[in-house]
């Protein structure tokens, strides 16, 4: 059977869409890249750092529980912004934050590299064991730490956005 809008083609046109491309095309996915890192330090602080920066991912990578929309009628007539502390509302769940990924050469944006726009972090993985082995120094902090990270870009990239000889997506 001949859907109305083919069959306005066909009689107004004499036309009809090609079957393939509906079954080749589906639409458009949004780009995904996976960035990993092995991180060896040097010191205790180094090793502190370390901690902090995989902390940080898996935070930035979570909802978090207890905000309140930020520009609910309630939150602009008392003043609040949104906090999640400062209103302790259960009933609602704060979307994870987003990353800007640039790779940088100096002060400008590598020309050879994929930029990319706004991620969300879909994946945080760490190994102490990068080497095949657990280990650690006397204080306890690994000898070595791999941090494996998974992004979405939040929008797509469309042909007339790569450009030629300079930073593109």
């Amino acid at each position: 059977m001949i859907s109305l809008s083919k069959k306005v083609l066909l009689s107004v046109g004499g036309v009809i869409l090609n079957p393939n491309v509906e079954l080749l095309f589906t639409g458009f996915d949004l780009r995904t890249f996976p960035l990993n890192f092995k991180m060896t330090p040097k010191n205790q602080k180094e090793a502190e750092m370390i901690r902090d920066i995989v902390t940080t991912f898996k935070k930035a990578s979570l909802p978090t529980l207890g905000a309140a929309p930020a520009n609910t009628i309630a939150n602009i007539f008392k003043g609040e912004d949104g906090d999640a502390e400062a209103n302790n509302n259960r009933n609602f769940i704060g979307v994870p934050n987003l990353c800007i990924i640039e790779f940088m050469k100096g002060p400008d944006q590598h020309p050879y590299l994929t930029q990319f726009k706004p991620c969300a972090i879909t994946s945080v993985q760490v190994g102490y064991t990068p080497d095949g082995q657990y280990s650690t120094y006397s204080d306890g902090s690994p000898v070595a730490t791999q941090l494996a990270l998974a992004f979405t870009e939040t929008k797509l990239v469309y042909s007339n956005e790569i450009s030629y000889g300079g930073p593109s997506y």
